[in-house]
């Protein structure tokens, strides 16, 4: 309150000087209400540039204030063009604008700027949230589809090997009961010595050879990856059961070939 009252003083003090100089005036006179002028703004602009500074000015009063400014700035181009056209110059202490600028839409500019700034700012890190939010998501989808994965290729394996075990033993029972223990031995022995280990021979479907580093030897060293492939490779690194590690590694190369 006690700053718009200013705001009215100062603005009454400077139509009283416009009355004690009347518009057509002498060039001594037009020197005069040049330099009034020219204080009024020097004075006006260095008020508005501290209540900016300190805050001190709801949007109200410095809107107001603003055209205030341009206002006076007004004044002084047109006084200092009649002082030109009475074939006169501005004096030494007075300095004339080059142009008739609007320090109020100017303020209007920059306050927009600076809101465009604010909400560009605030909308760059809602996207960032966001972004950082589905990458979360998306990682535990995958996590917990290869956890559920996990307990049918055990249960798959268990089976397959039972039965694999079983056909084994009937097949040694048979030898056994046609040429006697020792040659049931024999050709059990045989057997065993023809069948390779598992994962001895690098056939179709297996899996590929682990490097010293423990990632498999077809893994590139991940100096090409983003944050998704980023994060697939550190869960497989730090991931201990080796079912759950191959899954997380076929997620790493899923990946990587669908960006390609």
């Amino acid at each position: 309150m006690k700053l718009t009252m200013r705001i009215a003083g100062t603005v009454t003090l400077f139509l009283l000087l416009q009355l004690v100089f009347p518009a057509v005036a002498g060039v001594d006179e037009l020197l005069q209400r040049l330099r009034a002028d020219y204080a009024a703004l020097a004075g006006a602009e260095q008020d508005l540039r501290r209540h900016r500074e300190q805050g001190s000015m709801d949007a109200f009063e410095e809107a107001d204030y603003a055209a205030y400014v341009a206002y006076l700035r007004q004044r002084l181009v047109e006084n200092c063009a009649a002082l030109q056209r009475a074939g006169a110059q501005p004096p030494p202490d007075v300095e004339c604008p080059a142009t008739s600028g609007d320090p109020a839409r100017s303020v209007a500019i920059d306050q927009d700027s600076e809101q465009t700034r604010d909400e560009t700012t605030a909308t760059l890190e809602a996207e960032l949230n966001s972004g950082l939010g589905e990458f979360d998501e998306k990682l535990l989808r995958e996590q917990a589809r290869v956890k559920a994965d996990r307990p049918r290729s055990e249960s798959g394996s268990g089976s397959g090997g039972g039965a694999a075990g079983g056909a084994g033993g009937e097949a040694g029972e048979g030898v056994a009961s046609d040429g006697g223990s020792e040659t049931g031995g024999a050709s059990q022995s045989g057997t065993r010595a023809s069948v390779p280990p598992s994962g001895a021979a690098g056939g179709p479907g297996s899996s590929p050879p682990v490097s010293s580093s423990g990632r498999p030897a077809d893994i590139p060293d991940g100096s090409d990856d983003d944050v998704v492939a980023r994060q697939l490779r550190e869960a497989a690194e730090q991931e201990t059961d080796p079912e759950l590690k191959k899954k997380l590694w076929e997620e790493y190369r899923k990946y990587k070939q669908g960006i390609r």
